[in-house]
């Protein structure tokens, strides 16, 4: 029986064409460090590397193949950042549309005497951006600004806020994880310093590899962790030279590797047709669970730009009993529970349990929509 692959917004699946394989080829033929070793198959480690960093600056339209930083994820990417930045005294201003990647680390910070302030935006994005800005301050050192939501699809009106941090010169970072290979290229950095992606989820990468888009040539930002980068080696001082000193320890050249196609593949014409496409689906679904009296839908705010994601609860099942149901008996494959994203399910009136989230992906076909709307008018029925 076929699968109906929901869940997206944790991981693409399967992976762009040529991922798999680039994987393979690395580890078959080259199978060696860059950086480190003066050697053809180092060399060619090294070429590698260069040619991912090509493809990613053309994708995220980066200043230069140098701006771009691959880390293990987009969330090593955003700890690097926040950490870097942020000082005892100091103030981030964050929102209730972010993961537990942006808000732990601040939360951890906040011990140590940074101040947070974090606007709910609880059912609507017109004031949003205002409330946000209203927080700026003398000592405001960063505004964190999730560009779209892994609950409900919402993507946040983030050009204005970045246009309106420019201003006080306060440095803005962008979480795109569930942004990058769903947005066209020219919103997704929009001018930011800093703009994060992971590489598994829309732009069908592999795991373990994040990307860190720097804008800012002033950026001056530590490493997570002090070891070796193949870079000036007699000195002991932890390194902050972009992007080599930042990617402390033997990268994931594989997983950098399998990234070239994938890259390749968003900048492509195919990549725009594919997101036409699966936006079409994806308001298909929607007018029909708009219809189900049973079964509520958080749905992106705006309809003008927004990701392929939204959530359901059922009035009559508890959440994790609904994604069981949907498994079990029509083969749909979704996320239940809070995913990561607490204070958006406040917002939402959906805690403690969360919801069930639908995610699609590139690969999600008419008959993967079909079956969804089929299995939802069914479960809609029972009480």
């Amino acid at each position: 029986m076929n699968i109906h692959y929901f869940d997206h917004a944790t991981t693409s699946r399967p992976k762009a064409p040529g991922v798999v394989e680039a994987t393979l080829e690395f580890y078959n033929n080259i199978c060696a460090s860059p950086s480190r070793s003066d050697h053809r198959l180092g060399h060619a480690a090294n070429d590698v590397v260069a040619k991912a960093r090509e493809v990613a600056c053309k994708y995220f339209k980066a200043r230069s193949p140098s701006h771009i930083v691959f880390t293990s994820g987009a969330t090593e990417a955003l700890n690097l950042v926040i950490r870097s930045i942020l000082k005892p005294e100091t103030e981030v201003v964050a929102s209730s549309f972010d993961h537990n990647s942006v808000i732990r680390p601040i939360v951890k910070l906040r011990e140590a005497g940074v101040i947070a302030r974090t606007v709910r935006a609880r059912s609507g994005l017109a004031d949003f951006v205002e409330r946000f800005v209203e927080c700026f301050n003398d000592r405001t050192k960063l505004a964190v600004v999730t560009h779209a939501s892994n609950v409900d699809g919402t993507v946040v009106p983030t050009k204005e806020i970045v246009r309106r941090a420019n201003d006080m010169k306060i440095p803005v970072l962008v979480d795109g994880a569930q942004s990058a290979g769903w947005l066209c290229p020219e919103m997704l950095c929009c001018g930011a310093d800093f703009f994060v992606a992971g590489l598994h989820k829309g732009l069908q990468g592999p795991f373990g590899l994040g990307v860190l888009v720097i804008g800012n040539d002033d950026a001056v930002l530590n490493p997570l962790y002090d070891g070796g980068t193949g870079l000036e080696t007699l000195n002991s001082l932890p390194q902050s030279i972009i992007p080599g000193g930042l990617e402390t320890g033997t990268s994931n050249i594989a997983a950098i590797a399998a990234a070239i196609p994938a890259f390749e593949l968003a900048i492509s014409p195919k990549a725009e047709e594919s997101v036409r496409k699966i936006m079409q689906h994806f308001d298909e679904v929607l007018k029909k669970i708009l219809m189900l009296d049973n079964i509520l839908s958080f749905n992106p705010l705006s309809t003008d730009f927004r990701v392929p994601i939204f959530s359901l609860k059922h009035k009559h099942m508890n959440v994790h009993s609904f994604a069981r149901a949907l498994e079990v008996k029509y083969q749909i494959f979704a996320r239940a529970g809070l995913h990561c994203a607490p204070l958006r399910h406040l917002d939402l009136g959906t805690l403690p349990d969360g919801a069930v989230r639908i995610s699609f992906g590139h690969n999600t076909t008419e008959e993967d929509t079909m079956a969804l709307v089929h299995s939802l008018e069914n479960l809609n029925k029972e009480k």
